[in-house]
């Protein structure tokens, strides 16, 4: 099957956190036999302007990146405070350049887009224009939590979902979030969890458990709805009867510098 996978953000020199399990995604995919290719547009905050001058990232042509093909074209956001043209200018972007990838690799026979906000908004029109089935795997955090998004955001999902094949959820705690926003959407949301390589992660058929010496490792985004600092708090309180514990945080975002300053106040 040709797939080609719409992500809302991807990795870049700028941002190689962002979206990465999106590039882990398209690969598996693509090892299952399919033929992927993945069409990203990035609209950077202004804040960081010159360092995206400096990396010189606008990319018009596909790039092979470790055998995934991959159509991106990135710039800065001229609106910042302007929800609505920005909206406009992504998708402007987005579109010109699902043209090319078509042009050059030809209709696909499905489309995969990685949350409605923005890549779904922006191509549900002319997915379904031309036929094309598409399925939205939302990740947002927006959907729980309340008032979340704008009128124009609601008004984007919304007609996102109705042109949709599909709307895919990665928890239980996800879709009842999506079913209370857009509860005429009910019966197209399914859940698939995110994917885990078991050939990387692999449970020991014959474990040692040492209650004493247990070692916690969280992997994640370090921003706010994460709630890392409780987890530090509960590891705090832990270590008075468990002393050999030892809990791992590997990460970075905005929390990052408050995250370092709880562990010092608490002498971890």
């Amino acid at each position: 099957m040709r797939l080609f996978i719409i992500p809302s953000w991807y990795p870049t020199r700028l941002h190689p956190e962002s979206g990465s399990f999106f590039a882990d995604r398209a690969r598996m995919l693509q090892t299952g036999g399919h033929e992927v290719t993945v069409i990203t547009t990035h609209i950077h905050s202004l804040r960081h302007y010159f360092r995206f001058k400096r990396l010189k990232q606008q990319h018009i042509n596909p790039e092979n990146e470790n055998g995934l093909i991959v159509y991106r074209f990135e710039t800065v956001n001229p609106w910042p405070l302007i929800q609505r043209r920005f909206y406009y200018y992504y998708r402007r972007q987005l579109l010109r350049l699902w043209d090319q990838a078509v042009a050059e690799r030809g209709k696909p026979d499905a489309v995969i887009i990685n949350s409605s906000l923005w890549a779904g908004a922006a191509l549900a029109d002319r997915l379904y224009q031309e036929k094309i089935p598409f399925i939205v795997s939302e990740h947002l955090k927006e959907f729980i939590t309340p008032n979340g998004f704008t009128p124009l955001q609601r008004d984007c999902i919304l007609n996102t979902y109705q042109k949709s094949a599909g709307v895919v959820a990665t928890s239980q705690a996800l879709k009842t979030g999506i079913i209370h926003h857009f509860p005429e959407n009910t019966d197209k949301i399914q859940i698939i969890p995110n994917p885990v390589d078991t050939n990387f992660f692999v449970l020991n058929p014959n474990p040692v458990i040492n209650n004493s010496d247990f070692h916690f490792v969280v992997i994640a985004l370090l921003r706010p709805e994460k709630n890392i600092d409780l987890l530090i708090k509960a590891f705090s309180d832990l270590l008075i009867n468990q002393p050999n514990c030892q809990l791992t945080i590997a990460g970075n975002g905005p929390e990052r510098k408050s995250l370092l300053a709880l562990i010092q106040k608490l002498n971890l």
